[in-house]
């Protein structure tokens, strides 16, 4: 899910956008038994409630463009980054208020800024499911540098004599590109593989990943909710090159 309002820009700037404005129109515009039945959902949901969770809880109640404005509200008060949660709500309300006086939004002047604020104090919470996941996510990240990329880029090396000028043979190498991040920055590293490193890197990835299945049968056995934690945030690719 995206994060349309994010600008690498003070608070007090930020929810001045107009994508920012036409999600506080669709949020206050949502029907009242709409929004008091996505409220009642959140407040039952038991266990850990991840980025899908919540969006399938979401549209069950609210879809189209309006749900697409509830996930980024909901986005956006869990995060930590921009600061103390009441003066986010606040910078909010503000930015309403703003574009109002100013008439920079399209139909701004339609909103009714109390109940938008009612709103979005709502969402904030706190709900029960949500809480644990934060804190689950908390956790995963504390436990060390978590991957936010890699890439495998594989290509043909070859190997000349010593005068340079023939080719005696030609070999593949792939190269494993590694970013992480954490509590210390994001860092990046390169490691060379050959064929027997990939082949021993898929034996130990499959040991692990057949391991974590026993433990989750075992957690599944004893009743323990295990929240879902995503350690890869931005995709893998894997492409060809040339080596020389």
């Amino acid at each position: 899910m995206s994060d349309p309002w994010f600008r690498n820009i003070p608070l007090e700037f930020l929810f001045r956008s107009e994508e920012f404005l036409d999600d506080a129109r669709l949020l206050e515009a949502v029907a009242d038994e709409q929004f008091d039945s996505l409220i009642a959902q959140l407040e039952a949901a038991e266990g850990f409630l991840d980025g899908p969770a919540l969006d399938r809880i979401i549209r069950l109640t609210i879809d189209g463009p309006a749900h697409d404005a509830v996930v980024n509200f909901m986005l956006n008060l869990a995060r930590r980054d921009l600061g103390d949660p009441d003066a986010v709500i606040d910078a909010m309300e503000s930015g309403v208020r703003d574009a109002i006086e100013a008439d920079e939004a399209d139909e701004a002047d339609e909103i009714d800024v109390e109940k938008f604020r009612r709103r979005v104090d709502t969402l904030r919470g706190p709900f029960k499911a949500l809480e644990q996941q934060n804190r689950a996510e908390g956790l995963s990240k504390s436990l060390g540098h978590r991957v936010v990329s890699h890439r495998f880029v594989t290509d043909l090396r070859p190997v000349f004599n010593e005068a340079r000028d023939e080719v005696q043979g030609i070999f593949p190498v792939t190269t494993l590109r590694l970013v992480s991040a954490g509590a210390t920055g994001r860092h990046e590293c390169e490691v060379v593989l050959t064929e027997q490193d990939l082949n021993q890197l898929r034996s130990s990835a499959d040991k692990a990943s057949q391991k974590v299945g026993v433990l989750k049968r075992l957690l599944d056995d004893y009743g323990t909710p295990v929240p879902s934690i995503g350690m890869v945030q931005e995709g893998a690719e894997e492409e060809d090159g040339s080596g020389n």
